[in-house]
């Protein structure tokens, strides 16, 4: 017989069944500690003048330290975005991946003649370069590379009426890519200049290309690592004062809280806290006793409980020491049983010798013989020699238990001795 996992179904039938004990119970103990509530919160209008100044005193240090855990998390929120850009230049940006010892320059000049103001040229120009659009002419034309980072590795120079521009590059073909594009692109500026200062004419000197070495570009390069580097240190340093800070304030809570600071709550706050932890405590409670009654008893309490084990009931209907009613649907059911093993003849085995378990043997006797289906029974067969015989001869057998009274390990000592002697068991019918 399965005695395992069967008791949560137990015990949630108790809190079907009983469910207006639990209510009563959970309104009790919501009112009750709704009083014990509304009287601590009572006390905030009758505080003491040193009860006064402890309180005031453990919320200025709570407040201090409330502040403390702010700056830290909104340090640590700044720090991590910090990192997070300079985390993703590093890895994608085209001038940390520039060998400073091996750098392919690529170089154009122009000179700027016939103009009315040549500075104001050369300066449009420039500010094109910095600032204009020719990044339209990087994502158009480069789109495959890191078009967002080209300006980084783009210089340029004013001398006199000549205009010098210079792409630094890892790769050499990439280098002259970049700058026919940024040459396709302020010759498509040109007239956007003239609109401004006039015609003039811009002429195209020369192109060179070039490897060269630079300490400078590792001097930059290890300028972003640093700080990176720096920021993360700082990073755990504003984690280790969030910590801090949080300890502090658990550690101030638990051993500096005056008694009067519940009590200095909101009123109805502390009253609803109360009145919902009374609620809470009503369902535990009988829940606890539910378990506790389950885990501490082995009798067997009901019907339904039985077929929690998945023994098989045969149902007889509510009865109590007074009568017997409903018998029919488990009589059904055995002379069903009956006639599918062709059996001539069962053994009622009673558990108990409680009258309404005599009743209901005689009544379920009276029946099934009234089907020729001859009905023999006896008290607990395991202690009496004759009814273990009668149970022998007629094979097959059902318990009838006491709820209440009988307990678990008499059925079982039952269903052993059944099994021992090969006696086919269909089940109980339990006894209300």
């Amino acid at each position: 017989m399965k005695q395992k996992n069967y008791y949560f179904k137990c015990i949630a039938d108790d809190c079907i069944h009983y469910w207006k004990i639990i209510a009563l119970s959970a309104a009790v103990c919501a009112m009750i500690l709704g009083i014990l509530g509304y009287g601590r919160a009572d006390r905030v209008n009758h505080l003491t003048e040193r009860e006064q100044e402890a309180a005031d005193a453990y919320k200025e240090q709570l407040a201090a330290y409330d502040k403390q855990i702010e700056e830290a998390q909104g340090n640590i929120e700044i720090t991590l975005g910090e990192i997070e850009n300079l985390q993703k230049y590093i890895d994608e940006a085209l001038y940390m991946k520039l060998d400073a010892l091996n750098l392919q320059a690529a170089t154009a000049q122009y000179a700027v003649t016939g103009a009315a103001d040549t500075g104001g040229v050369l300066n449009s120009m420039v500010n094109y370069l910095a600032y204009g659009n020719i990044q339209e002419y990087f994502e158009a034309e480069l789109g495959g590379l890191e078009t967002e980072y080209i300006r980084e590795i783009l210089s340029w120079s004013v001398n006199g009426n000549i205009l010098n521009i210079t792409v630094l590059h890892y790769d050499k073909e990439q280098g002259k890519k970049i700058l026919e594009t940024v040459q396709k692109g302020i010759s498509a500026h040109v007239p956007e200049i003239e609109k401004i200062y006039g015609e003039f004419s811009l002429q195209q000197l020369k192109s060179t290309f070039y490897r060269k070495a630079d300490n400078d570009v590792t001097n930059v390069q290890n300028g972003k690592l640093d700080a990176l580097k720096n920021y993360n240190i700082a990073l755990a340093d504003y984690k280790g004062r969030l910590a801090s800070n949080k300890s502090s304030k658990a550690e101030y809570m638990e051993n500096n809280q005056p008694e009067v600071m519940e009590a200095s709550a909101p009123g109805k706050i502390l009253v609803v806290k109360y009145v919902a932890f009374g609620i809470i405590a009503g369902f535990v409670i009988p829940l606890a006793a539910f378990t506790l009654r389950y885990l501490l008893s082995d009798r067997i309490r009901s019907e339904k409980e039985l077929i929690h084990t998945d023994m098989p009931v045969f149902s007889c209907g509510s009865r109590n020491e007074d009568g017997i009613s409903g018998t029919v649907p488990g009589i059904m059911e055995l002379k069903l049983l009956a006639k599918k093993h062709h059996a001539e003849s069962i053994y009622l085995n009673l558990l108990s010798e409680n009258e309404a378990v005599i009743k209901t043997a005689d009544e379920v006797a009276k029946a099934l013989e009234g089907e020729g289906i001859f009905v023999a029974s006896g008290t607990a067969s395991i202690k009496n020699d004759a009814s273990l015989e009668s149970m022998v001869k007629n094979k097959y057998t059902v318990m009838v238990v006491k709820a209440g009274e009988n307990t678990y390990p008499q059925l079982a000592g039952q269903l052993r001795i059944c099994r021992k002697f090969g006696i086919s068991v269909w089940g109980c019918i339990v006894i209300g």
